[in-house]
């Protein structure tokens, strides 16, 4: 089971074999953007951003399923189901959850715009 961030990357770092992420992770700028529910179909996880030192940006699905963890590329960042808004913990916030909590309501605005257009 998982209870805080560093177990993530730490999976990460063992598990990734792509070269590209693997220099994004172990080079570049890794950010944890918290918990989403769902990430994949109705399970919920955890999403970790990797800007490699070049500026690219690769944002890594990690879900926990059946007590096993996987990764996944995601294309985007499905920010209205971002969950640290409704929790107090590190693992769940992300680095940044006031950026993200803005990311969510902007994100669930726009649903909304698109529902009464």
């Amino acid at each position: 089971m998982i209870h805080h961030k560093n177990q993530l990357i730490k999976f990460l770092e063992q598990n990734i074999t792509d070269r590209v992420l693997q220099n994004a992770l172990h080079r570049g700028v890794v950010e944890f953007l918290g918990g989403f529910r769902p990430l994949l179909d109705d399970i919920p996880g955890w999403v970790v951003r990797l800007t490699s030192y070049h500026g690219m940006t690769y944002n890594i699905g990690i879900v926990e399923k059946t007590g096993k963890l996987y990764w996944f590329r995601l294309i985007d960042v499905s920010w209205q189901n971002w969950d640290g808004d409704k929790t107090d913990k590190d693992l769940y916030l992300g680095d940044r959850p006031e950026a993200y909590l803005s990311h969510k309501l902007i994100a669930q605005r726009n649903m909304i715009d698109d529902v009464t257009k």
